[in-house]
């Protein structure tokens, strides 16, 4: 199957899922993309980009993804811990100013 179908076919599952797609469209250099393709691009970049960002933040002030845990449910306790402290040192840094490092 192409990338256009696969594409396509990924889009047609996921609205008839209720889903709306936030896959990125891609032009190529005999059909590049129109304005309104550059737009809506624009917009699921921005949203991706914020979403990396916390994960990349969580990534290096916490220590990095790997936890080491044995087990389902020790796994998810942990991430959710993680998850936790980190919502509190951006609740400290933004309201209080108490964090003064500069990757949070």
């Amino acid at each position: 199957m192409g990338g256009l179908s696969l594409s396509k076919h990924t889009g047609g599952v996921l609205k008839g899922a209720g889903y709306e797609s936030r896959i990125q469209e891609k032009g190529s250099g005999r059909h590049p993309l129109d304005v309104a393709a550059k737009e809506r691009n624009g917009e699921r970049s921005k949203t991706r980009s914020r979403v990396e960002h916390v994960c990349a933040q969580m990534e290096v002030v916490m220590g990095g993804k790997l936890t080491g845990c044995i087990g389902l449910a020790r796994e998810k306790a942990w991430w959710c811990l993680g998850n936790l402290v980190f919502n509190f040192f951006r609740l400290m840094q933004h309201q209080y100013g108490l964090v003064s490092s500069p990757l949070i």
